[in-house]
C-alpha cells in the first residue's frame, strides 16, 4: 500500500505554488473546420517536488478539448506550496482557455 500524503488547500498556505513552466494546450485539429473555442477546468495536485499528479478534468465546453488539456497539464512544472517553511502537496483548480490559433 502507497503512503498518504496529506493535500493541503490553497487557503491553508503560507506560500502558493509557483508557476514554472507551463505549456500550451494543442489545439485539436478535428476542431480546425468549426473553429470552437472553449475552456476546460482541471483539478490536480501539485506534489512537494512540484509535479502534477492526479489531474482530472472537472467541467468542459467540449469533450475535444479534455485529452489536450490534461496533457498540457501532466508537462506543467511548480515551485511547491509552503506551509510552515516545508514544501507540501497541494489542491489546484485551474480553467485553461482554447482559441483557434492563428494562421501565420
Amino acid at each position: 500500500r502507497g503512503v498518504r500524503v496529506a493535500v493541503f488547500e490553497l487557503a491553508d498556505l503560507d506560500q502558493a505554488p509557483v508557476v514554472l513552466s507551463q505549456p500550451l494546450p494543442q489545439y485539436p485539429p478535428s476542431l480546425l473546420r468549426t473553429a470552437a473555442a472553449g475552456e476546460v477546468t482541471v483539478a490536480f495536485v501539485v506534489d512537494a517536488e512540484g509535479a502534477v499528479r492526479a489531474a482530472r478534468i472537472t467541467a468542459a465546453t467540449h469533450p475535444e478539448f479534455e485529452v489536450p488539456a490534461l496533457q498540457a497539464v501532466a508537462r506543467w512544472r511548480f515551485r511547491a506550496g509552503r506551509k510552515n517553511g516545508r514544501a507540501v502537496a497541494t489542491s489546484v483548480e485551474v480553467p485553461i482557455a482554447f482559441s483557434v490559433p492563428s494562421r501565420s
